[in-house]
């Protein structure tokens, strides 16, 4: 009876697993049987749990770490902006680089990574296009290892002798990933934001500082509607209806739910968007708007009541 479950046993483990394994696998189901005859049961279940975990290892470091690869072309920030500086950035949106990994960051895909980002940043020097900034948004990594904050902070170190900027993104919350993801952004030469968004905001700003945009100049209401217009009765007449709304920091210029029986002219300033959730929850920023934007005009050519709350972030220009 012993021998007849013993040879069952055999033949399930070894002979019949053969057909559902891959080669390696049944090649360590094999490597393990051996080391349970020679040297033991616990010795072989030791041999097994390593080489798992060693398997495992190597196969999470050669999964591809790199969701996504983009550029200030591809994806921008939630700030409308004026239509000079949409334009310029989006003639050199190049110069900005964003990475979104993904996985857990071992030292081998971390140093990946970074070798990665540091061509990069030579091919577009030898392009004669030096970048300006370059994101790296964790959202997606479920962890990483203490080595990362040392290949991260050689990185950073690299991308300050370059003259560019290193963003970290996506590192906001609890737990032990977010701290072993913090430790590497303040183990390194950059600059940390809770979002992609902001994170790619400050990348903008910094960009339009070296284009030499400058510091946004307080406009007349009445020059920026005939140059965006292109016809000077048009805008004269536009301008005749307009109603001055000054706005101090924190002011509400419109509530979520209201009845939309106009638009906002931000000639200058900065406003942002609130989603205000029915549940009471925090309050979730949609968007940001600059001098020289227009806000609201869905709801006033729609009639839809107001889908959002307008608040001033600083004092504000708006009509």
């Amino acid at each position: 009876l012993v021998l007849y479950m013993g040879a069952g046993m055999l033949w399930r483990w070894l002979a019949a697993a053969a057909r559902g394994f891959g080669l390696g696998e049944w090649l360590l189901v094999l490597a393990i049987f051996g080391a349970i005859v020679r040297f033991g049961y616990l010795e072989g279940v030791a041999l097994g749990v390593t080489a798992a975990c060693v398997s495992f290892a190597l196969a999470c470091a050669r999964a591809p770490f790199l969701r996504q690869e983009l550029t200030r072309r591809d994806y921008a920030s939630y700030v409308d902006r004026p239509a000079e500086e949409e334009a310029r950035l989006r003639a050199a949106g190049g110069r900005i680089r964003i990475w979104r990994l993904q996985g857990f960051l071992f030292f081998g895909v971390s140093a990946r990574i970074a070798d990665g980002v540091k061509a990069a940043i030579e091919a577009a020097r030898r392009e004669g296009a030096p970048l300006s900034s370059v994101i790296l948004d964790f959202r997606a990594v479920t962890g990483a290892d203490s080595t990362v904050r040392f290949a991260f902070a050689r990185l950073g170190e690299f991308a300050e002798a370059e003259g560019m900027r290193l963003i970290f993104t996506g590192l906001s919350g609890s737990g032990r990933r977010s701290r072993a993801l913090g430790a590497a952004g303040r183990g390194a030469a950059a600059e940390v934001f809770a979002t992609l968004e902001l994170g790619l905001e400050a990348a903008e700003e910094r960009l339009l500082a070296e284009l030499g945009a400058g510091r946004r100049a307080r406009a007349d209401v009445g020059a920026w509607l005939a140059e965006a217009m292109a016809d000077p009765a048009a805008a004269a007449e536009v301008r005749a209806r307009l109603e001055a709304r000054p706005a101090t920091a924190g002011a509400v210029i419109c509530r979520q739910g209201e009845p939309a029986d106009a638009m906002f002219l931000v000639a200058a300033g900065r406003v942002s968007i609130f989603l205000e959730p029915a549940d009471g929850a925090a309050r979730l920023r949609l968007r940001t708007a600059l001098g020289r934007t227009v806000i609201g005009e869905i709801g006033f050519f729609t009639g839809a009541p107001r889908g959002a709350s307008v608040v001033a972030d600083e004092s504000s220009e708006v009509w």
